[in-house]
């Protein structure tokens, strides 16, 4: 996975997490309203408190709905106000039962197991057990109380809580093993100072790209040039940002399909994946003239020379062979007085037996 496909699936989880929360909120709205309406139809007046809780909840759920829809919303805060709105709900009900000395109704029992649900997918673990501890014993307060206590129904209660418990930890240690396996798994593919692909996982991608049928474009290996003066003249420090300069610029050219990796040392790899002659050669112009302004980022003039080939120049599609070529055009290049390129021959075609789609043309 690419930092610009790492970077996208971020950012498609976040917009998805915003379109569950904005779906929550409507639906607990539409739950305050029936609530509101369920109670004054069968009581004829709602009470202050069933009132005000109502009101709140309408209020708070249309706040946590307008957050859903900006662009970077508060989670904390709309996690505390979720959390903080069933309790009250569990506060109140269990109140009312407390006042009336009635035994608890199995939906406010359940509204216990909401709570606890909402406070496992929102809260930090030790928080959530601790708020669902406290609701439980609530529970059996109100039940003593009212010495309306039923054992067998606090028992399978309090075991159905430790059972949610249990579940949501196991699965939030799945997810943050796959998590960590994922980013290290990225990391293991990345070259520590550039960020680019490593030669290891470079190969692996091209090898992929060779097997593919019907491939073709330009397999270009450059070389910055004259790099050991950069680091002799202005130290190995100056010489680390020209190569990550580089690398930036190589990322910024990259199109769907393109690859680009750290080769080694100052090498870089790099694929124009089904690229004509005329756009790979505009690849290369834009940058060489994207390092030619490297004195505005404080870093010496830089240049850079590159050998290209064709998968279809190589008798079988292998990536050695391929690779041997281009760095002898690389070598040419080299002694052709660095800042060029050479290309392969017309004749070798990229895409198959399309001559208008030959790669580009020899010389620098």
């Amino acid at each position: 996975m690419s930092l610009e496909e790492f970077s996208h699936t971020q950012n498609q989880d976040e917009v998805q997490r915003n379109r569950i929360v904005a779906a929550l909120s409507v639906f607990s709205l539409a739950l305050h309203l029936f609530t509101y309406q369920a109670y004054k139809k069968a009581l004829g007046d709602v009470g202050w408190l069933i009132g005000g809780m109502t009101l709140g909840g309408m209020l708070l759920s249309s706040a946590v709905l307008l957050m859903s829809l900006m662009s970077r919303p508060s989670f904390r805060t709309i996690r505390l106000s979720a959390t903080g709105l069933a309790a009250a709900w569990n506060a109140v009900t269990l109140l009312q039962a407390a006042q009336a000395g009635r035994a608890l109704q199995p939906a406010e029992l359940l509204s216990v197991g909401i709570l606890t649900a909402l406070a496992l997918a929102l809260l930090p673990f030790g928080a959530a057990v601790a708020l669902t501890g406290v609701a439980y014993l609530a529970v059996c307060a109100v039940s003593l109380l009212t010495g309306t206590a039923d054992a067998l129904t606090l028992l399978v209660l309090g075991v159905l809580l430790l059972a949610m418990a249990l579940g949501s930890e196991y699965g939030e240690h799945i997810v943050r093993e796959r998590a960590r396996t994922e980013v290290l798994q990225w990391l293991a593919s990345r070259d520590s100072l550039t960020g680019l692909l490593n030669r290891s996982a470079a190969e692996q991608e091209l090898e992929t790209w060779l097997q593919t049928p019907h491939a073709g474009g330009c397999l270009l290996l450059l070389d910055l040039d004259s790099f050991k003066q950069v680091n002799d003249c202005y130290g190995h420090s100056t010489g680390d940002r020209a190569l990550q300069y580089t690398a930036d610029v190589l990322r910024r050219l990259l199109g769907p399909g393109d690859l680009a990796g750290r080769w080694g040392g100052e090498e870089f790899v790099l694929l124009l994946n089904g690229r004509t002659a005329h756009t790979a050669r505009e690849v290369t112009a834009q940058l060489r003239s994207e390092l030619r302004r490297s004195p505005q980022a404080g870093l010496p003039p830089l240049t850079i020379s590159g050998g290209s080939v064709c998968v279809w120049e190589a008798q079988a599609p292998a990536l050695r062979p391929l690779m041997e070529l281009a760095d002898r055009r690389l070598y040419q290049a080299k002694a052709a007085g660095r800042d060029c390129f050479i290309w392969p021959p017309e004749q070798a075609p990229c895409h198959g037996p399309a001559p208008e789609q030959a790669c580009c043309t020899a010389g620098p």
